[in-house]
């Protein structure tokens, strides 16, 4: 009796001892899985982590270049088509749609482009697949008045590379797709950076007049692609620049406060493609909130700036009126900026 309890005992020990063993032998396997696990997940945010800081890299060297081709590359494929369509916009070669004049003032102001990427400012979420980060963006300050006492445009050229710069502070957001992570929301960006080639963009032709310190049109009657004013046109409606949530049949549109500025340009037709029209006593009231801020004159475009020492534009309703030089409203159009 005694040598079967002792083997009874000897066998539950060792049962014992294996169950042990076996358990420790798990639980070592599941620590192992567990680490493999959090050294996959930390590779892969690292991975992701570079992947997204080169592209940032390369969307910031492209925007200092003025490459909209390489920034068509990295934005997604619905935007990468808007910015194709509009190349023409930033070539500042010889033949191109601007004048002499305006193209060296226009690359000028972009030789001035430096940026900065605030790599601490890093923030992806792996399981939505985006990202965002900060960059600091700077370039001449258009602000400034040290164009004033410019006499020609290689003054101006001088005056603008030497002159003071201006920095936007943006937050890039991007998408990791089949493709690679690409930059969304690419328009915005731009209409914050280049909003001084859309503005020229109405006004390609134009050249350096010293009496106003200014870009203005050719002689009057005649511009620079030979073009002559007509009193025979038609206005078509009114394009939008930087708003956002356009209602073109009630005439509203929205803008954000936290950029440089907004515009709304007056469109119209002729009944040639050699005419241009004649705006001469055609003008323009805005009121902000009630109050009046500006008219303009003799010309199409509606500008509204932010104020230089907030970065801001005021908060509000921008009641827009355009008018004939008969008094009468030919387009009147809100703008509301939160």
């Amino acid at each position: 009796m005694k040598r079967n309890v002792i083997k009874t005992a000897s066998i539950v020990l060792a049962s014992a001892m294996i169950m042990s063993m076996t358990g420790c032998s798990q639980e070592k396997s599941d620590r192992e899985k567990n680490e493999r696990e959090t050294t996959e997940e930390e590779t892969t945010a690292e991975d992701s982590s570079e992947d997204v800081l080169e592209v940032t890299e390369d969307f910031c060297k492209a925007i200092a270049d003025v490459d909209i081709r390489a920034l068509s590359n990295l934005a997604t494929d619905e935007e990468s088509d808007l910015l194709a369509s509009a190349e023409e916009m930033f070539d500042f070669s010889a033949g191109g749609m601007y004048s002499s004049e305006k193209a060296a003032y226009l690359e000028a102001v972009s030789g001035t482009i430096e940026y900065e990427i605030d790599e601490d400012s890093l923030d992806i979420d792996e399981d939505k697949g985006t990202a965002e980060i900060d960059i600091s963006v700077s370039k001449y300050d258009l602000e400034s008045n040290a164009l004033s006492n410019c006499q020609t445009i290689d003054e101006v050229v001088e005056a603008v590379e030497n002159g003071p710069t201006a920095t936007s502070d943006l937050t890039l957001e991007l998408e990791d797709t089949d493709d690679g992570w690409k930059v969304i929301g690419v328009e915005e960006v731009l209409d914050e950076v280049y909003f001084y080639i859309m503005i020229a963009s109405f006004m390609p032709d134009a050249t350096w007049d010293p009496s106003s310190g200014s870009f203005t049109t050719a002689d009057a009657g005649t511009n620079e692609w030979g073009e002559t004013a007509t009193s025979e046109f038609e206005f078509v409606g009114a394009s939008y620049i930087s708003c956002r949530d356009e209602d073109f049949d009630s005439a509203t549109a929205y803008a954000d406060a936290d950029q440089y500025m907004f515009a709304v340009n007056m469109c119209y037709s002729t009944d040639s493609a050699d005419t241009y029209a004649d705006l001469t006593g055609y003008y323009g009231t805005v009121e902000l909130n009630g109050e009046l801020i500006l008219t303009i004159s003799d010309e199409s475009q509606f500008t509204i700036y932010a104020d230089p020492t907030t970065g801001m534009i005021a908060t509000g309703e921008y009641t827009l009126n355009y008018y004939a030089p008969d008094g009468s409203t030919v387009w009147a159009g809100t703008v509301i900026v939160e």
